[in-house]
């Protein structure tokens, strides 16, 4: 009887282990979503500068 609970904890323990596992991924796509975003707006802002001081010679 302990091995069979010993092993119901473990296979529950192995599905809530997957269960956070695709959470934090799901998170870690949403961060780098985040990060392409904020990069891209960089690029806009370098984009903007480089073209107001190419006007400024």
């Amino acid at each position: 009887m302990e091995k069979m609970m010993k092993k119901i904890v473990e296979m529950a323990l192995t599905k809530n282990k997957a269960q956070v596992q695709e959470q934090l991924d799901g998170v870690e796509n949403k961060i780098q979503e985040r990060v392409r975003g904020i990069e891209n707006k960089i690029q806009d802002l370098v984009n903007i500068i480089e073209s107001m001081y190419g006007n400024c010679e």
